[in-house]
């Protein structure tokens, strides 16, 4: 929780980067505000979940993130993708074209917000094949989640215009 009593989650999340411990964080929180996601997102947090949340989606998130998936909601992934797309200037060259046309599909799902397993079921692979995939997007396009790949994909769109 980023407003526990008597700490700082920001601090905790970052001490907890800092010292390259070996465990997944999902962050719960009554913030929605773009500040404290942004910074959120920046301090590499694998998820976050509004308190505001049906319990259900809560467990499912901590399901997620315990299994190496990054998990935001929608309404916030959309929010970073946006203020990220405005604030980034246009590259030299497109980055994705290092990129399979597998991968690009991928990468185009991700950008529309959707999850591994609403692509897995859009492009008829199984959930772990699209975790290979997303893993390589990541590595060609040398981005650490989802948000950053995105952000790249529409920017390319964009110059595309």
């Amino acid at each position: 929780d980023l407003m526990m009593a008597g700490m700082d989650g920001f601090a905790v999340l970052e001490q907890i980067r800092q010292r390259n411990l070996p465990v997944r964080v999902l962050v719960l929180t009554a913030l929605a505000d773009g500040q404290a996601l942004q910074r959120v997102v920046e301090l590499e947090a694998d998820g976050i979940v509004l308190k505001t949340e049906p319990s259900r989606q809560m467990i499912e998130a901590i399901r997620q993130v315990a299994g190496g998936q990054v998990v935001y909601p929608r309404a916030v992934h959309n929010w970073l993708l946006r203020r990220a797309s405005r604030h980034q200037t246009a590259p030299d060259a497109d980055p994705t074209h290092t990129l399979s046309d597998r991968e690009k599909e991928v990468l185009a799902h991700i950008a529309q917000g959707k999850t591994n397993q609403e692509i897995a079921s859009s492009l008829h692979l199984s959930e772990n094949t699209v975790k290979y995939y997303l893993k390589n997007v990541y590595q060609k396009l040398q981005v650490h989640n989802r948000t950053e790949a995105a952000r790249i994909y529409l920017k390319g769109k964009e110059t595309d215009s």
